[in-house]
């Protein structure tokens, strides 16, 4: 999902951001040693004694390049990434990739230039300009947010099923034209 925000880094000096917010989800995949069994997949099953917990609380939010106009999900849609234009200037440096981790718990985790952590004044900067609008997007949107991100698991899980399959299938040929070889 894809959101405008609007902000100032100086005076009289407006520039629209736009955002993606993604939902973080799980990457189950099938783990094949022994029996086969699910992995990866914290909150989908329930263990001894704790339910099912479900998706965390937990979005990634990424500063996309300004001349994107699909929901851009890989770095190369993202501000900064290879000279993209559309990143933040602050006190006069770049900010470069910017992307911000926003937490159940109340912490942001917020990275600039990459992957680098912010100076103080950027991330007060981020968190008084740029991180209320992401919740109020957030909270706008949030049955599409976890509408795609559980569309994204039911994928995920579809996929490394067929994989599984093919593989199982493909054991029962060679088994069988070993077996025919045997007569």
């Amino acid at each position: 999902m894809k959101t405008t925000i609007e902000i100032s880094t100086k005076k009289g000096h407006a520039q629209k951001t736009t955002w993606h917010i993604q939902q973080a989800h799980i990457y189950p995949d099938i783990e094949k040693a022994g029996s086969w069994r699910w992995r990866n997949c914290e909150g989908l099953f329930d263990t001894y004694q704790h339910p099912a917990a479900g998706l965390d609380g937990k979005y990634y939010c990424e500063l996309l390049r300004s001349d994107i106009s699909a929901d851009g999900q890989d770095r190369k849609s993202f501000a900064g990434y290879e000279n993209n234009p559309g990143t933040i200037v602050y006190r006069g440096r770049d900010m470069g990739e910017t992307s911000i981790v926003i937490n159940s718990n109340g912490y942001n985790e917020i990275k600039v230039t990459g992957f680098n952590a912010p100076t103080p004044g950027e991330r007060d900067f981020i968190t008084v300009a740029i991180i209320p609008g992401l919740l109020k997007a957030i909270k706008e949107n949030k049955r599409e947010l976890k509408a795609e991100a559980v569309e994204a698991v039911k994928n995920r899980i579809i996929e490394h099923v067929k994989e599984a399959r093919a593989e199982i299938d493909k054991l029962e040929a060679e088994a069988l034209e070993a077996v025919k070889k045997l007569q």
